[in-house]
């Protein structure tokens, strides 16, 4: 029996290495299970090897909840449908948030303050692009200006308040996913 490695102590080159370790090193028990080359203290159970198909099942812990979906999916649908998204974001974030509630402690709590965002967000996204529109439609035809600063400051204020939408989406997702409450900011509608 010759080893790649003839410095390494585990694998003797020569029956008469072989020979001078003691018998338990030596060889094998033949026939009989594994035995350990000294014997288990007392008290102890004997280790036994895993069986060739990688030991008994031992189940894997299941992940904490921590309520940050409801603030990632809010990003997610914003991302994909930018525009009139803002509003399908707005009511997924509702109802994600609001399916929260039944969970425990720290998800019903940021799934809460997400489906209040949710809510002010779209109250903004339809108050400001509301007025815009009719300004558009209504007032702009007949005699408006055709300067955009007047009438166009709703655009300008829905589109920070989108931006204050992506940063708040980041930041308490990050924080729910660490497992801490979110302070909530804004008119909070749900208790």
């Amino acid at each position: 029996m010759s080893s790649p490695y003839p410095d390494y102590p585990g694998s003797p080159e020569s029956p008469q290495q072989r020979a001078s370790l003691p018998p338990t090193q030596a060889q094998p028990a033949s026939g009989g299970p594994y035995q350990a080359p000294y014997p288990a203290p007392q008290g102890i159970p004997q280790q036994v090897p895993l069986p060739p198909y990688g030991g008994p099942y031992q189940p894997q812990p299941q992940p904490r909840l921590r309520g940050a979906i409801a603030w990632y999916t809010g990003l997610f649908v914003l991302a994909l449908y930018p525009g009139f998204g803002a509003i399908i974001a707005s009511i997924i974030m509702i109802a994600v948030g609001l399916s929260c509630r039944k969970d425990p402690e720290p998800v019903r709590t940021n799934g809460t303050a997400a489906a209040n965002w949710g809510i002010n967000y779209l109250l903004a996204t339809v108050l400001l692009l509301g007025s815009f529109l009719y300004y558009l439609i209504a007032i702009l035809p007949g005699r408006g200006s055709d300067d955009f600063l007047p009438w166009g400051l709703p655009v300008v204020a829905w589109l920070l308040i989108s931006l204050l939408h992506v940063i708040i989406c980041i930041a308490f997702g990050v924080r729910a996913s660490r497992g801490k409450v979110v302070p909530f900011r804004g008119i909070p509608f749900i208790k």
